[in-house]
């Protein structure tokens, strides 16, 4: 989520978090929503709530977790793997 290729936004995650606000705006009375991020394991941020002033209140509480849980062990990050090469070519 902190990727830069959004236009208009510092980082996906700002971005993510603009488009959550204008959803909560357009909330009916009576609708409920909740909140929960999601990194090594979800975490709720907010509980299901028809509160629109809570949901854009607890919006702002979270920003990106900086690594996960390999990079916070071996202070790496985990670099993607490279295809298998296929075992049987041609079928």
């Amino acid at each position: 989520m902190s990727a830069t290729d959004v236009d208009g936004a510092k980082n996906r995650l700002d971005e993510a978090k603009k488009l959550l606000g204008g959803i909560i705006d357009q909330m009916d009375s009576g609708m409920t929503a909740m909140i929960v991020t999601f990194a090594d394991t979800p975490q709720v941020v907010q509980e299901f709530t028809s509160n629109r002033r809570l949901l854009r209140e607890r919006l702002k509480t979270f920003s990106r977790r900086f690594g996960n849980r390999f990079e916070r062990r071996f202070g790496t990050r985990r670099r993607p793997r490279k295809p298998k090469p296929d075992a049987h070519p041609g079928g």
